[in-house]
């Protein structure tokens, strides 16, 4: 069982907040068209938090310190000008890829 949560904004650059989120030790993917930011939720995250380095992946319980993160994060980008954000969002873009490009790539 997976749950996939997905949200954007327009009111803050969503990926300038998952910006802040990475330097908090979540790890959000982005996606584009519109951009917004996701996670997936699964079994096993529900057992408990797991923590690799500075990588936290929530679980059921942490849910909570994720929204509170969130939630600081966009109060950060309300009251300072918002940077564009260094996150990339690759999630779809392989469809943009025209064929006679990768043909070429593969002539190299």
């Amino acid at each position: 069982m997976v749950s996939v949560v997905a949200f954007s904004s327009t009111t803050v650059n969503i990926y300038a907040l998952g910006d802040l989120m990475s330097k908090k030790g979540w790890h959000l993917s982005a996606l584009a068209n519109p951009p917004a930011l996701h996670m997936a939720f699964t079994v096993s995250h529900s057992q408990s938090i797991t923590t690799t380095g500075s990588l936290q992946l929530p679980s059921a319980g942490s849910v909570e310190k994720l929204i509170d993160g969130l939630a600081e994060g966009l109060a950060e980008l309300k009251s300072s000008p918002q940077p564009e954000g260094d996150m990339v969002a690759l999630y779809g873009e392989s469809s943009r890829v025209r064929l006679e490009a990768l043909e070429a790539l593969a002539d190299e």
